[in-house]
């Protein structure tokens, strides 16, 4: 399948958005298994909790990706420290039709956008598990650099392993 990338989007999740579709992505371990998600089983009233938590939030902004009118994934914009002007991002794709045809790219470079207008941050770190190298190939094409690594920080497989952390600082 072929993707005109002009045709993604992104928009502040809302309740509406949460579908059996949305919760089938949350509760597949494939798709959450380098995320906090992973290993949990959320139904929609979960979900719709999440997602309502995050709309009213001041610092945490959860945003679907959506190919015309169709969600196939989210990307957060968390923790944000308006002191320090700092933030942290986080995603997924869930549909797996979307995967590996720059999509998340071209989503991150987006909010690498808005949240510099919307959220006036200066710098936007992500965590990624070393052993997610596609996860950190995007990143450092997205302009991220790697700033350090957390030994032994996660638990996956039964095993311990390292976070790695990305930045992303505007000029």
């Amino acid at each position: 399948m072929s993707i005109n990338l002009e045709e993604i989007s992104v928009r502040e999740l809302a309740r509406k958005d949460v579908s059996k579709k949305y919760m089938s992505w949350i509760n597949n371990k494939k798709t959450m298994a380098f995320t906090s998600f992973v290993n949990q089983k959320s139904t929609l009233n979960d979900i719709k909790k999440y997602v309502i938590l995050n709309k009213r939030s001041k610092t945490n902004f959860l945003y679907g990706i959506f190919h015309k009118r169709k969600h196939i994934g989210n990307i957060k914009v968390g923790n944000i420290n308006f002191k320090h002007k700092i933030a942290e991002i986080s995603y997924f794709i869930g549909d797996k039709e979307y995967l590996r045809k720059g999509v998340t790219k071209h989503t991150i470079m987006k909010i690498i956008s808005i949240t510099r207008l919307n959220n006036k941050v200066d710098k936007l770190t992500a965590y990624s598990y070393s052993l997610n190298k596609p996860s950190i190939k995007l990143l450092k094409s997205c302009g991220f650099i790697k700033e350090g690594v957390l030994i032994n920080h996660h638990i996956y497989n039964n095993k311990r392993t390292d976070i790695e952390i990305f930045s992303y600082l505007y000029n």
